[in-house]
């Protein structure tokens, strides 16, 4: 009998852990993909990942090495608009796109 209430117990804790953590997900706007490095795409698990950078266009800025960057998919631009929903990475393979971009204030 003591081993039903016990396992009754730690099932009721893990359901409660649970649903704090998706409770959490909701209201911080967290997507599990958030988590997701750059090494690998959520979604279709290839290496072939691009992070996006985002800012005004500045000609003087403009070089060999970034314009490769941008051209291999390294770099992606990403405008100079951002937010909270502003992706940080994405596949160059399946354009799929996650993480999310911290805005400094």
């Amino acid at each position: 009998m003591k081993k039903k209430k016990v396992i009754l117990i730690t099932s009721t804790i893990i359901t409660t852990i649970i649903i704090l953590i998706v409770i959490c997900f909701i209201v911080f706007n967290i997507s599990p993909y958030d988590f997701y490095g750059k090494d690998q795409c959520p979604k279709c698990k290839s290496t072939n990942v691009g992070t996006f950078f985002y800012g005004e266009y500045e000609p003087e800025y403009e070089d060999s090495v970034t314009l490769a960057k941008v051209k291999e998919g390294v770099l992606i631009p990403g405008g100079c608009v951002i937010n909270h929903e502003s992706p940080k990475y994405r596949c160059n393979d399946c354009f799929f796109t996650w993480g999310k971009e911290l805005i400094k204030p």
